[in-house]
């Protein structure tokens, strides 16, 4: 049972239909809304789903920063559990969401992640990188810089002076 009054963003397969997770199908599944970027391509792909008689918005690169409020409105004042999608892969990266994700964060509604396949993952899992663990920060890892909230030390490809003209980089996250 999905939550009500919650976005739910739905990573969608690139390219192959079947890396589609069971979680994310169940998630559009159960939606009370799907939100995706396109019409059409939305039907194509509940009725490759076999997803029938489902509620949909659309939310794109033209209409999102005028349009975003008055979703999250209808999702809350319907009680609604709304499904965000792309037309492939996740939603926010390099596709519309990310001002409807900011208002329900705003509104301290929750938001849900429903990852997939990552294309980056994919990509480095055939880059032929040997030892690639090695490439993250072993245990103890330096204390992150002043006002970064804590977190975790990735260490990227390419530290010890490869990766392309550089000494490579860090990036925390929490």
């Amino acid at each position: 049972m999905l939550k009500k009054k919650c976005l739910y963003l739905v990573a969608v397969p690139i390219g192959n239909f079947d890396d589609f997770t069971f979680r994310a199908v169940e998630t559009i599944r159960n939606a009370d809304l799907i939100i995706g970027e396109e019409q059409a391509t939305t039907e194509r792909l509940l009725k490759k789903l076999k997803i029938e008689n489902k509620e949909i918005a659309i939310l794109n690169e033209h209409n999102e920063k005028t349009e975003a409020k008055q979703l999250f409105d209808f999702i809350i004042n319907k009680n609604y559990s709304a499904a965000l999608i792309s037309e492939a892969g996740t939603p926010c990266i390099a596709d519309p969401g990310a001002v409807l994700v900011n208002i329900f964060h705003r509104n301290e509604m929750p938001v849900v992640p429903v990852p997939g396949v990552s294309s980056i993952m994919t990509a480095l899992m055939v880059a032929g990188i040997e030892d690639f663990s090695s490439h993250l920060c072993p245990p103890p890892c330096p204390p992150p810089p002043p006002n970064t909230g804590g977190g975790a030390l990735l260490n990227f490809v390419g530290g010890g002076g490869g990766g392309g003209g550089g000494g490579g980089g860090v990036l925390y996250f929490s």
